[in-house]
């Protein structure tokens, strides 16, 4: 699943130049770096972290392409969000203090915690403070102002700089990596340390990086992988990367993948490294979801694995809220057909197990197949009167084949000896919309019974397009030939 640079350049299927000529060319090559991105985003190793959002800053000032079009003038002293599936910028960009400040470029950043470290020693004024103190380079604040790490409790030397930010998921502890060797601990700035409030500790051990690269961004993912970019371009065992771009270290594994979300596509960007980084991370697990097709009715409502209710308005991709686990299942159904007009729809490649990656492949098919009901939903008949019919329409529409089943039910009138049982299988073709008729047999007998007996006739969709409509059942009256009296006092039929 690794994403290969070869002889030092990008080749993206064929289709996009190496880089270093892409960049000298300048928005030219733009088209090709957008194809480029979404490639490079599918051949992303499988992770079950769900990245929805990055914040990030550059070390310089930058042009940020915007998704709606324009670009944002990118500071080293604010952040940024980011789309990951597209690499463009979404909303405004935050400062990290107001005026009166100097300004600070933020050299590292944490979401969880909101909270930063600083370039260049400077004065700084908490979020809705009025007042500023001096914040140092090695040193950790959150945004409102309360110290989470000062490099010189912890016994690190003072002009120490802290280099990039992130928090441990599992244990909340700070973990950062620093900008030059210190010697005495010995720390490098190619690994990332553990801070857990009283003791320093390595956290991930960086012995296969270049000691010419400084690991300048970092963001431990919930999964605990570890996304991570270096102050200069460079190359990791078969990997190689540039300054503003993403590797991703997989623990279990011991490897390194290239994550090309932020290598964006405006010219300016080109000579920023990747500053400060932060990941907003969705649910872990794995995305359900695929394409309708075919719906004209509305109301349509998708399951998955008897929840997670998803409505659907219109033909196109759906994903279902709630991510699965690898390794769990799926099913998905139609709770609610559509109406308005009535449909039929079907889902296809609908259950399975999550296997490593997003399941993109489920189909729900729409038909407008119509409805099929009866013509009445009640029926009279003399005992004697041979034969009750029954007519069956199907209404609405007529797209592909259906079937449905007629069956009767015995209520006060006793299937075997008061009429013969029905259980019936209707079939129509696509295009037929030609009506049905069943007919049920009445049994006469000489014996004085109630005046009516009654039973039901009911109508079930077995399979195919249409729905069922109503009346779905019919109640049958049978009145005895031998309880009628005609006022004149003489016996007979009604």
């Amino acid at each position: 699943m690794r994403y290969l640079l070869q002889n030092d350049k990008h080749w993206l299927n064929g289709c996009c130049p190496p880089v270093s000529t892409a960049r000298t060319g300048g928005n030219a090559f733009r088209p090709c770096w957008l194809i480029g991105l979404m490639l490079c985003l599918l051949m992303l190793p499988v992770t079950q972290a769900q990245v929805t959002s990055l914040v990030i800053s550059p070390d310089i000032t930058a042009a940020m392409p915007r998704d709606v079009g324009g670009a944002i003038i990118a500071f080293d002293t604010v952040l940024f969000d980011v789309d990951p599936s597209t690499g463009l910028a979404t909303g405004g960009t935050v400062p990290l203090a107001g005026p009166p400040f100097i300004a600070v470029d933020v050299d590292a950043y944490d979401g969880q915690l909101d909270a930063f470290s600083v370039d260049i020693a400077s004065e700084v004024e908490p979020a809705g403070s009025g007042s500023t103190f001096f914040m140092r380079p090695g040193e950790i604040y959150t945004r409102s102002g309360t110290l989470l790490f000062d490099p010189v409790a912890a016994g690190l030397p003072a002009n120490t700089n802290v280099d990039a930010l992130s928090v441990d998921p599992a244990t909340g502890d700070l973990v950062f990596s620093v900008a030059e060797t210190i010697a005495s601990p010995q720390i490098l700035p190619s690994d990332l340390y553990r801070w857990d409030g009283s003791n320093l500790s390595l956290f991930f051990n960086g012995f296969r990086v270049p000691r010419a690269l400084n690991l300048d961004a970092a963001h431990v993912l919930d999964d605990n992988t570890i996304l991570m970019s270096f102050d200069t371009a460079g190359s990791i065992d078969t990997v190689r990367f540039l300054d503003d771009e993403l590797l991703l270290y997989n623990p279990s594994s011991d490897a390194f993948f290239l994550n090309t979300i932020t290598t964006l596509f405006a010219s300016d960007w080109f000579p920023a490294d990747l500053d400060a980084l932060y990941v907003v991370e969705g649910p872990t697990g794995f995305t359900i979801g695929g394409s309708v097709s075919g719906l004209a009715g509305s109301g349509l409502v998708l399951r998955n694995n008897g929840g997670d209710d998803l409505p659907i308005s219109g033909n196109g991709s759906f994903t279902f809220a709630t991510p699965v686990p690898d390794g769990g299942s799926y099913n998905v159904t139609v709770a609610t057909q559509p109406s308005g007009p009535a449909q039929n729809c079907t889902v296809s490649n609908g259950s399975g197990t999550v296997s490593g990656s997003n399941v993109t492949n489920v189909q729900v098919s729409c038909v407008t197949g119509g409805q099929v009901q009866f013509a009445t939903a009640v029926a009279e008949v003399m005992e004697d009167a041979g034969p009750v019919s029954l007519t069956i329409n199907r209404v609405g529409g007529s797209d592909g084949a259906t079937s449905f089943r007629v069956q009767t039910a015995s209520g006060s009138a006793t299937s075997g000896s008061d009429f013969n049982a029905v259980n019936q299988l209707l079939n129509w073709g696509a295009g037929d919309s030609s009506s049905r008729t069943v007919n049920i047999t009445i049994n006469n007998d000489p014996t004085v019974e109630a005046f009516s007996e009654d039973f039901v006739v009911t109508l079930s969709r077995e399979s195919g397009s249409a729905t069922l409509g109503a009346p779905a059942q019919v109640t049958v009256t049978i009145y005895d030939n031998e309880s009628v009296i005609f006022a004149d006092g003489f016996e007979g039929e009604p």
